[in-house]
């Protein structure tokens, strides 16, 4: 049996559904910001404006608040992906790259997806620092497919002399250009790109600068 306490708790969290929505919002802003364990149920409701028993009522304990978090930035994460590995079937090695960085970059770039490409970035370094059990599917969904298919991509592009090193070194050189520019371009003194058209003409310096080394790379395993 339920206490009248209980019973008026649920009975408030009933007229309320918005809680949910707020609790899920804190939970996104400081999980991102702080890490799974250097946040506490606490934390999330005063941020929420919600009673302490709320995270319990509506998602079970802060696990599972957690697990939420981690599938909608994992959702969004598989969208994008999706669209950048969608470059259609008759494209070649060259349109594919050219599709991907765009899609990495410019959609990344766009003020919602932006804010989620941040979400996602963030707890995945958190995990890699103290990781829970949502490590291996933030891997196995947000990173390795990616990865994955511009391994294809760099492959096709070097041809025979390819190499798994140089695949890997390409590969890390492409991300990492990608990155920089959607997470901290300030750290290179750069100002960051925010209009569509600054966004499309650094996605095509990357690609113009990325096919020239795989090409460089290419002609120099073919003399050796």
């Amino acid at each position: 049996m339920k206490s009248r306490l209980h019973e008026r708790v649920d009975s408030l969290l009933q007229r309320d559904p918005a809680t949910r929505g707020r609790l899920f919002e804190a939970a996104t802003r400081l999980f991102s910001e702080r890490g799974f364990a250097h946040v506490t149920v606490r934390q999330i409701c005063l941020e929420a404006g919600a009673n302490l028993a709320a995270v319990n009522y509506h998602f079970g304990d802060k696990a599972g608040l957690y697990a939420h978090v981690v599938e909608a930035a994992l959702e969004a994460v598989r969208g994008l992906s999706d669209e950048a590995m969608n470059a259609g079937p008759s494209a070649s090695a060259e349109d594919k790259l050219r599709h991907y960085i765009r899609a990495y970059l410019v959609r990344t770039g766009e003020s919602t997806a932006a804010r989620r490409a941040w979400v996602i970035r963030n707890l995945f370094r958190h995990e890699m620092t103290s990781p829970t059990s949502a490590a291996r599917p933030m891997l196995e969904q947000a990173v390795l497919p990616r990865i994955r298919y511009l391994s294809g991509i760099v492959a096709s592009l070097l041809g025979t002399h390819a190499t798994d090193e140089i695949i890997r070194h390409c590969v890390v050189s492409i991300q990492a250009q990608c990155l920089i520019q959607i997470a901290s371009p300030q750290a290179l003194g750069c100002p960051p790109a925010r209009s569509h058209d600054e966004l499309e003409a650094l996605a095509e310096h990357i690609v113009a600068f990325s096919l020239a080394g795989i090409r460089g790379l290419a002609a120099r395993a073919r003399r050796r």
